[in-house]
């Protein structure tokens, strides 16, 4: 690897998105661990197993701190979020590279337009 501090930063860089913006933070792993030299598949794969504990470590620092929790909006969001995931995994492994960077594209850029225009 030409750059041996990039994971290390893509890491802390993850870390800091997903605790300041929720699971956002795999948004940008996505594209860093891209830089690092991970192939795209790989790299989605990556952030989303990076998810979850990134997640879980800040759900439960922002609990500490005293920010609530909603258990209804949690169980019926996992709940129905099961099957999209399946199916997301699925689609994964059958659309080309370049398809899924077009696709991760546009998703990036309709979020950001929402978000500016909010």
């Amino acid at each position: 690897m030409k750059r041996p501090l990039l994971p290390f930063l893509a890491g802390a860089a993850t870390g800091l998105a997903n605790g300041l913006f929720g699971a956002g933070g795999g948004l940008l792993a996505v594209v860093l661990l891209n830089r690092c030299g991970i192939d795209k598949k790989s790299s989605h794969a990556t952030a989303l197993a990076l998810t979850l504990p990134l997640s879980l470590i800040s759900a439960i620092i922002l609990f500490c701190f005293g920010t609530s929790l909603s258990l209804g909006a949690l169980c019926i969001t996992i709940l129905c979020g099961l099957p999209g995931a399946w199916l997301g995994t699925v689609l994964l492994k059958k659309i080309s590279p370049t398809l899924l960077s077009r696709i991760f594209g546009i998703v990036m850029v309709v979020s950001a337009v929402r978000m500016f225009l909010r």
